[in-house]
């Protein structure tokens, strides 16, 4: 998971935030999934290392579907309280080893859920214009459109939704959404005018206006939360993007090395060869050759 804010019960009011360093929750999120974090769970015969999906209820505190990697590399899923059409559709062959590839938005309603793997997709008791917007999305061949390829949903209060696609390039809004949520739809319009790519996308189906929003290139968080609640994403996120830059100086800093002994590898091979070439113009082949170094470096190309 990379930087990840879910609202959970009561009423919206809860938390839980997931960073690639920490995780931070409110009470009401549900024991077992406290336990598997904290390793502490009764039965922990595979404790958690690496948390791949958690879905829970705003309204109900005790359903949820959690994924995940243990320390020895095995990857498990747990689940309570999901409707049934949901819970078979997990129990599928076809998904048995894709569990890090399941991405489930549980909502108030319910019976209502929108899941997705890269086996494919599930909803159940979802608004009528969802069906049509996801048919929209794809050609006539059954094939996703450019960009449009879901990636899960991202519940509002009523009926509002938002559908999420693969890359973070396209969006999908129901027709209530820039009245509900005014500045996400702001943000969107303008980030996407930018040709900004999202990472994540959290709506607070319970109260109106809430939302949290997780851009690419550059990485940035937006949000709009309770005082408590936004003084906890403030810090977590300033954390979030420092480290993804000091990761990206790291990253550049090695690049460079390697670009640079790549070219000075290159370069011995070229003169190798040139003078390969020259020695066979010495014994009368006639071949004559020049080497040259083009100008520029690899740093320009960074």
């Amino acid at each position: 998971m990379s930087f990840e804010l879910t609202f959970l019960a009561p009423s919206g009011t809860g938390h839980f935030l997931s960073t690639p360093t920490s995780y931070h929750w409110s009470p009401s999120l549900p024991t077992p999934v406290s336990q598997r974090l904290l390793k502490s769970h009764p039965s922990d015969a595979s404790p958690l290392s690496t948390l791949f999906h958690l879905a829970t209820s705003p309204s109900n505190a005790a359903a949820y579907f959690l994924a995940w990697r243990d320390t020895a590399g095995g990857v498990w899923t747990e689940s309570a309280g999901l409707p049934a059409p949901l819970l078979a559709w997990l129990k599928d062959p076809a998904r048995s080893h894709l569990a890090d590839t399941i991405h489930i938005a549980l909502s108030p309603k319910p019976e209502r859920f929108f899941a997705v793997s890269s086996a494919g997709h599930q909803w159940g008791h979802v608004p009528p214009e969802l069906p049509g917007h996801v048919e929209a999305m794809k050609l006539n061949a059954g094939m996703w459109r450019e960009n449009q390829t879901p990636a899960g949903v991202s519940w509002g209060v009523g009926d509002s939704y938002v559908i999420l696609c693969r890359g973070g390039a396209h969006v999908v809004c129901s027709a209530d959404i820039a009245t509900l949520y005014p500045d996400f739809r702001q943000d969107l319009a303008e980030k996407f005018k930018a040709g900004r790519h999202y990472s994540y996308i959290a709506l607070n189906p319970m109260v109106a206006g809430q939302y949290c929003v997780v851009w690419k290139d550059p990485v940035e968080v937006g949000w709009k939360v309770p005082g408590d609640m936004g003084a906890l994403v403030k810090e977590k996120a300033d954390e979030f993007i420092a480290n993804v830059e000091a990761r990206k100086k790291v990253s550049s800093a090695t690049d460079i090395a390697l670009l640079n002994q790549a070219t000075r590898l290159a370069e011995q091979g070229m003169q190798r060869s040139a003078e390969s070439i020259a020695r066979m113009g010495d014994i009368g082949t006639g071949w004559t050759t020049t080497y040259r170094r083009y100008p520029g470096s690899w740093d320009s190309y960074i």
